[in-house]
């Protein structure tokens, strides 16, 4: 067997290290996915964190905008259940990031959860089907704040049980 001269081995042990670091996933934080850090701070700082069921997932009705509706009575969240979902979606690991998957869903949010602060108020509506949140914000004066749609997939199961200790099992997320 010839050797390979060194110029060439170093050359193919570059191109396969440069491969290597291309196709590693950048280091986002989840605040990026959420839609910036001012979004994540109010997540992760509330004065208040209320539920709901929307009002598509409540009445059925089969118009999409319901879905993005709060209906009913508010369910006020502990800070110990508030805490927990904050930490699950303060988590870069909860979410499926990919340009070049595209789920072949159409999201029914049917749960929103509000977290309010001084800062403003995020609603993040939650499709269980699809595992599919949409986070949707606005500033203290009202202003709408950039959100985001993730798929969370990693983490379905532990926000399913979050959210359904949230209305004391009362509530359908299949």
């Amino acid at each position: 067997m010839k050797a390979l001269p060194i110029t060439v081995l170093t050359i193919v042990c570059a191109v396969a290290l440069v491969s290597c670091v291309a196709l590693k996933p950048a280091d986002v934080n989840a605040a990026s996915y959420l839609g910036g850090n001012d979004i994540a701070g109010i997540i992760e700082h509330p004065t208040q964190v209320q539920a709901w069921q929307t009002l598509g997932a409540l009445n059925h009705t089969g118009n999409p905008q319901d879905n993005y509706k709060k209906a009913g009575q508010p369910r006020a969240v502990s800070p110990s259940m508030a805490d927990r979902l904050a930490g699950v979606l303060l988590d870069k690991r909860s979410y499926f990031v990919s340009s070049q998957i595209k789920k072949a869903c159409a999201p029914e949010f049917g749960i929103v959860v509000t977290f309010s602060n001084q800062q403003g108020d995020v609603d993040v509506f939650f499709c269980f089907q699809c595992a599919i949140l949409r986070v949707e914000a606005t500033d203290k004066e009202g202003k709408p704040m950039t959100g985001a749609q993730r798929d969370f997939d990693p983490s379905l199961n532990k926000i399913r049980r979050i959210v359904k200790k949230m209305f004391n099992g009362g509530v359908d997320l299949t």
